[in-house]
C-alpha cells in the first residue's frame, strides 16, 4: 500500500472528520487525510465551511460548545424550536 492511498478518505470519512474537529483537536494523520481531501473535494470544502458557520451560530446563541451538550432528551425540544422558528422566519 503506498502512501498516497493511505492519505486518500473518503467524502463520507471526510465528513466525520469535520464534524469531529468541531468538539475535540484531530490528530495530525487525521488533519493531514482531511486537508488532502478538501483541496481535491471542493464539495466537502463548502461542507467543512457551512460546519463551521453553524457551530458559530449555534455557539452565538446556546454558548461556548453547546452542540456538544445538545442530548438525546432535549432533541424534541430543539426540532420543534427550529421548525418554529423557520416557520415564522417564512
Amino acid at each position: 500500500m503506498n502512501i498516497m492511498s493511505t492519505l486518500m478518505i473518503s467524502c463520507r470519512k471526510a465528513s466525520e472528520l469535520v464534524e469531529k474537529n468541531n468538539f475535540e483537536p484531530l490528530s495530525f494523520s487525521d488533519k493531514m487525510k482531511l486537508k488532502i481531501h478538501t483541496h481535491i473535494c471542493k464539495t466537502c470544502t463548502a461542507y467543512g465551511q457551512q460546519s463551521q458557520l453553524l457551530e458559530q451560530l449555534l455557539n452565538e446563541h446556546f454558548g461556548e460548545h453547546s452542540s456538544k451538550y445538545v442530548n438525546q432528551a432535549n432533541n424534541e425540544e430543539l426540532k420543534t424550536k427550529i421548525i418554529s422558528e423557520i416557520e415564522h422566519a417564512s
